[in-house]
């Protein structure tokens, strides 16, 4: 009978799989591939940081991703290729003559951002162009609504006319009317001027779900990271609670544990985060830290996280992706993509302080769903409140680190139930997270392990205290120094006993002796 179970189960597991597989296949049939040539990297400039702002927007969608200089572009690199994406952040000539020759012979999609948009598409677009003044410009196109496209003043390209589609205006103060943000004909569009910040992103992340024809956008996620074990977990648990009271769904991105996970401050956490899947709340696992001082090693890793993530689901807890660095998934450090990510579906790559200045480089793979990261005061300040039933153009995840002290936690409280933001569930989208022997998933609001819904636990449960921490090691001879150590006691009891005697007995002869 037992073995009847077990063989049904290895067959779920296997469908299951080959579901995904499938899924997975399908889904990689749509994946769009897109070359991304730029000119420079604009260190120190006002455009650094343009180039990762465009790669975070095409993982966002689902887009593979090739990126190179134009210098080191070489003869038919534009053979094979039908979406080509150029970023001139400098207004130099380009002296690579190749690739001015094949980009003549290209009849791809073409998305041309910033300087000196080659003659040739010009003359498609019949478009004419100027030099703004030093000044700001602000932007409205889709949710955004005369929001500031950069954080300072400055002269930058702009459109006066074209025969082109305009997509978004620009107000500019030296300019009477509007000027279009971007145009477009057919699969060829331009963008003059891409900024930075988080309203620039937005903004570009319209032209780009436009011109690659892909929807992979609208819902806006609450996400807090930071969380391990030794975290406060009755404030895990009462954060958890008042997001649910205030009907405000979330998600947690915790930290892998490969080591003493019998431990009862283990179990604790475990039990923790079940409660935190029946308060609205969806798990993603957080990527570890990579070292050898962290006793990661590269031959381990793949291992490692395959005992954590079937660990959370024997515990009927249901990981639906997972978290990691920007940089550690472009540059596919100790090869974790192959090694940490290939468990999940879906992925969110949190942004750092810094541009990256990645260079040439290509993602390893793409995800069914990555919503992009965003701070909360910077999406808090372009999105305009009279708009906001459009949709953004990617999946976004306000990111939190995770409150240290009640008064942090407040404060952060009081600004999400102010806001007239609304949250979406992550687990009413599908995930799937997978390993050898388990298959896990939300479907439509369910958290499923093995195609069978889990039970949520409404309360946290108490974990036993007494464990023993060290194995006690096996002695020999108890019994016979057991028996030795009585035999002692008898021996020294009766040898006191016998000096006590001989002591009164002396005692009582000085005494007759002397003290008559």
């Amino acid at each position: 009978m037992m073995r009847c179970r077990g063989l049904l189960a290895a067959v779920i597991v296997l469908v299951a799989l080959f579901a995904n597989s499938s899924v997975a296949t399908a889904s990689n049939d749509e994946v769009r591939n897109v070359l991304l040539l730029y000119d420079s990297l604009a260190k120190g400039t006002t455009h650094e940081g343009s180039l990762e702002s465009l790669e975070r927007l095409l993982v966002a969608m689902g887009v593979h991703v090739k990126q190179q200089s134009i210098d080191s572009y070489q003869l038919g690199g534009l053979n094979e290729v039908n979406n080509l994406i150029v970023l001139r952040n400098v207004s130099e000539a380009i002296i690579n003559e190749t690739f001015v020759h094949d980009l003549l012979n290209y009849k791809g999609a073409y998305l041309h951002i910033g300087y000196d948009m080659p003659t040739f598409q010009m003359n498609q677009l019949q478009v004419k162009t100027a030099v703004s003044f030093a000044e700001s410009a602000q932007i409205s196109i889709g949710a955004l609504r005369q929001v500031n496209l950069s954080s300072q003043a400055e002269r930058f390209p702009i459109i006066l006319q074209s025969s082109g589609e305009n997509y978004g205006e620009l107000e500019l103060p030296s300019q009477l009317n509007d000027v279009p943000y971007s145009v477009k004909k057919g699969k060829l569009v331009f963008v003059p001027y891409f900024g930075t910040g988080i309203a620039a992103e937005i903004a570009m992340g319209y032209v780009l779900t436009d011109w690659l024809g892909v929807n992979k956008g609208g819902e806006i996620y609450l996400l807090f990271k930071e969380i391990y074990p030794f975290t406060d977990l009755k404030r895990l648990e009462s954060v958890s609670e008042q997001l649910y009271e205030a009907g405000i769904p979330f998600l947690f991105s915790i930290r892998p544990v490969f080591e003493n996970t019998e431990y009862p401050a283990m179990k604790r956490y475990l039990e923790v985060l079940k409660y935190v899947q029946s308060r609205n709340g969806s798990i993603i696992v957080h990527a570890p830290v990579l070292s050898p001082a962290a006793g990661i090693q590269n031959d381990l890793l793949k291992q490692k996280m395959t005992n954590f993530v079937n660990l959370l689901a024997e515990n009927d807890i249901v990981p639906l992706g997972i978290g990691a660095d920007s940089a550690l998934f472009w540059r596919n450090e100790r090869q974790f993509v192959p090694n940490g990510m290939s468990f999940f579906d879906s992925a969110l790559l949190f942004q750092g302080k810094t541009p990256l200045h990645l260079g040439e480089v290509q993602t390893y793979r793409t995800f069914l769903s990555s919503p992009m990261s965003v701070q909360w005061n910077d999406l808090n300040s372009v999105l305009d409140r009279q708009k906001g039933d459009l949709a953004l153009p990617v999946n976004v995840a306000v990111t939190f680190d995770f409150a240290t002290s009640a008064e942090q936690w407040d404060k952060q409280f009081q600004e999400l139930k102010e806001s007239w933001i609304l949250f979406d569930d992550f687990k009413y989208s599908p995930h799937r997270t997978y390993t050898d022997t388990n298959v896990m998933e939300s479907k439509d609001g369910l958290l499923l392990v093995n195609n069978k819904e889990i039970i949520l636990a409404n309360s946290v449960s108490d974990v036993v205290t007494d464990y023993q921490y060290r194995e006690q090691k096996k002695q020999s001879f108890n019994r016979l120094f057991a028996v030795q150590n009585k035999i002692y006691l008898i021996i020294i009891s009766f040898s006191l006993f016998l000096f006590g005697g001989l002591f009164v007995f002396g005692y009582r002869l000085y005494k007759r002796k002397y003290l008559k």
